[in-house]
């Protein structure tokens, strides 16, 4: 992606119009398969505390077509920041991982830092946690 994509999804991170929200999108559409580690790391910088209005929906989508250790090892380095930002997202992400792709996610992460094994291990817990007080599906 170019350096002006970049800027731009950068600028367009806390969005208040949907004018902002329309081009976010757009420029969200332009990574589908073109999500390289380093465009995933920028998307998942994007998922913040603000309300989104469904728009973030575009970026999973686009975050989809990355390579899957790409996608985890972004989603892992965001992790802790997530947490503490954005709980709700960083659990449906790492509950989605979870579901569906188990043994990649455990072989990302052994090359990660403490604090984002840390960070994953506390989200798991809650997870499990979660669905347990739910009971089956």
């Amino acid at each position: 992606m170019t350096d002006d994509w970049k800027e731009r999804i950068r600028s367009l991170t806390y969005r208040k119009t949907e004018t902002q929200d329309g081009e976010f999108v757009s420029l969200v559409d332009m990574a589908k398969n073109n999500c390289d580690l380093e465009t995933c790391r920028l998307l998942m910088h994007t998922f913040v505390s603000d309300d989104d209005f469904g728009v973030q929906e575009s970026v999973v989508s686009a975050l989809g077509t990355a390579e899957v250790a790409d996608y985890q090892q972004a989603l892992l380095e965001e992790l802790p920041r997530m947490m503490a930002e954005t709980p709700q997202w960083a659990e449906a992400l790492i509950e989605r991982e979870l579901t569906h792709r188990l043994s990649a996610l455990e072989e990302s992460l052994k090359d990660r830092s403490n604090e984002e094994r840390e960070a994953f291990r506390g989200l798991a817990e809650r997870a499990r946690f979660d669905k347990d007080e739910r009971g089956p599906s």
